[in-house]
């Protein structure tokens, strides 16, 4: 859930490039360079107070500590497959270029770093920070007691011979994982790594097209410069969600999506900043089934005036025209670049658009009134229905859907809110009130290549063969010791004498039958006598490769009184 929220906030933040700029708000200003020292901390079980802390630069780092990495072993992370039949890739094939070559990398153990200033204990949880405010908690194990596959989580200050500052991506933290991919010995922290190394709160995802991609490369951040160590661990706050999903938003993502891309904003008021994200991002989390694109948040939704219920000290209630793509309306996380006070923590509603200061402590948001909705989509590709997207109807509405098969594919299922409806190609929804999602899957037609050899040699792959549309499917023949090919037989037709068949972009049923003969029977009378003899006369004198004509029977290159002799040794024998 939480990597799915991350996601999501990263896609909505990006989406506020194209959709105009901040109207009564300015971005936040956030720091995104290359950092050179380290804010080290360990707060007490409070999470306040500050047992111990240093700063710490990289040449103290270098020469005092263990140093990670060799300088010229390179590290990798994997980028999401876009695959959704392999989204975890067990096998680290890294389809496409989902394979991110790191660099030859060297750094500081985390675990090092955390015991500068009393180390941590089991419970313990590991925050990262970056200058730009993205970063992630980790818990204890994974510093301390981290399994091959996971490697070291390293603060890495070196890359391909420079150190951070001409580095402009240092600080980076990386796992350098011990174990190579079998094929090639490289170093990859891949997404089955992932799953089966670190607690799902940790997961990491790309979200696109309605897929959850894992993507370990967003866990490598970059420009870290603080590392703080709670006692006891830390879980940070959340905010509930509901509307016609529900959701909740913890702290580490909501400060990733404002650190990602420069995308937060800020309501001055005075001498005051407040920063954090629109209001309306957070209702397009849960305000229809799309939670991704330009679509996340849905204007026809909005259009139809629900209720917007913010829950804190007190509780205040929007209007959704009023919210609608307003960047006035923010919750605010920091209060002049510091977590709010208590009183006001963890959110607040700020912004001209709600008069100044609103609703503190904030802990839950509530879409009311909300329109019925149908998110309708197609899972993998094959196919199409209509309408796709999201839907929105008037209460007690109907609407109908069309499922419709690429050429080559046909419907393999149709999920209802989930559950099968079948392989229909059409679906009505009656008397809707709610929400609902309707899904299509679709399956390529299979055809069947059957594959025979007669005695004397073989056909690979043999029997009846399953061959997708628009594949291709390779034969090769072999002849047996003694034999040679004598025909190959496509649909009946012959194809003479060749080794091999490639059926390219197939769409339809085929047959392929290939007959072999004894090199001595030349004339294909199945016995050995003069008349195979007559066939070597036929070419008597002849050269070339050896075996190079069936007639070259010794085989030397050469048509002579040696193939004579080969045959000879056949006489009278028969098949």
């Amino acid at each position: 859930m939480r990597s799915k929220l991350a996601r999501v906030l990263v896609v909505l933040a990006l989406l506020s490039l194209v959709l105009g700029g901040l109207a009564a708000v300015q971005p936040a200003m956030v720091s995104a360079a290359g950092t050179t020292s380290l804010h080290i901390v360990k707060y007490a079980a409070d999470g306040v107070t500050a047992e111990n802390q240093i700063t710490i630069d990289i040449a103290t780092m270098e020469s005092t500590l263990p140093v990670q990495g060799d300088g010229a072993t390179h590290y990798y992370t994997q980028g999401p497959t876009f695959d959704p039949d392999n989204l975890w890739d067990p096998d680290e094939t890294c389809p496409g270029d989902s394979l991110k070559d790191k660099g030859a990398l060297k750094g500081t153990n985390l675990k090092d770093l955390c015991d500068l200033v009393g180390g941590a204990d089991h419970g313990d949880t590991i925050e990262i920070r970056a200058t730009d405010g993205y970063g992630g908690t980790f818990d204890y194990e994974n510093v301390y007691t981290p399994v091959p596959r996971q490697g070291p989580m390293v603060i890495c200050w070196w890359k391909d011979g420079q150190y951070t500052g001409p580095w402009t991506d240092g600080m980076l933290l990386a796992f350098f994982t011990t174990v190579g991919r079998p094929s090639d010995g490289k170093l990859i922290f891949g997404h089955q790594d992932m799953h089966d190394c670190l607690p799902e709160a940790n997961w990491h995802f790309f979200y696109d097209n309605s897929i959850e991609y894992p993507s370990t490369h967003g866990l490598y951040t970059k420009y870290v410069s603080e590392i703080s160590i709670y006692s006891g661990g830390t879980t940070g706050w959340s905010v509930d969600l509901a509307g016609h999903l529900s959701d909740t938003v913890p702290q580490d993502w909501f400060e990733n999506a404002i650190a990602c891309h420069h995308m937060g904003a800020t309501y001055t008021d005075g001498t005051d900043n407040w920063t954090g994200l629109p209001l309306w991002y957070m209702c397009g989390l849960v305000d229809d089934g799309n939670i991704h694109g330009s679509g996340a948040f849905n204007d026809e939704v909005a259009a139809a005036n629900y209720t917007i219920k913010v829950v804190g000290s007190e509780n205040s209630t929007l209007s959704s025209w009023d919210v609608a793509r307003n960047d006035d309306i923010i919750l605010a996380n920091t209060l002049n670049g510091a977590a709010l006070p208590a009183e006001q923590y963890p959110l607040r509603l700020v912004g001209s658009g709600v008069g100044g200061l609103g609703t503190q402590s904030i802990t839950r948001i509530e879409l009311l009134g909300l329109p019925p909705v149908i998110t309708a989509s197609v899972t993998g590709s094959g196919g199409s229905i209509s309408p796709e997207g999201d839907v929105v109807l008037s209460p007690g509405g109907d609407a109908a859907f069309s499922i419709t098969a690429n050429t080559g594919y046909h419907v393999a299922d149709v999920k209802v809110d989930g559950a099968s409806a079948g392989a229909v190609t059409s679906y009505t929804f009656t008397g809707v009130t709610g929400y609902h999602t309707i899904a299509a899957s679709f399956a390529p037609d299979a055809y069947t290549i059957t594959a025979e050899a007669g005695t004397g040699g073989s056909i690979s792959p043999s029997g009846a063969v399953t061959v997708n549309y628009g594949q291709s499917q390779t034969f090769v023949i072999t002849a047996s010791p003694g034999y040679r090919i004598s025909d190959v037989v496509v649909d009946g037709s012959s194809i003479g004498v060749v080794s091999s068949h490639t059926f390219a972009s197939v769409a339809a049923d085929h047959t392929i039958a290939a007959s072999f003969l004894p090199t001595w029977d030349l004339n294909g009378d199945h016995i050995c006598n003069i008349g195979d003899v007559v066939k070597v006369g036929l070419h008597w004198g002849e050269t070339g490769d050896a075996g190079w004509i069936p007639e070259d029977v010794s085989p030397n290159g050469v048509i002579n009184i040696g193939d004579v002799v080969v045959i000879g040794l056949y006489w009278g024998q028969s098949w």
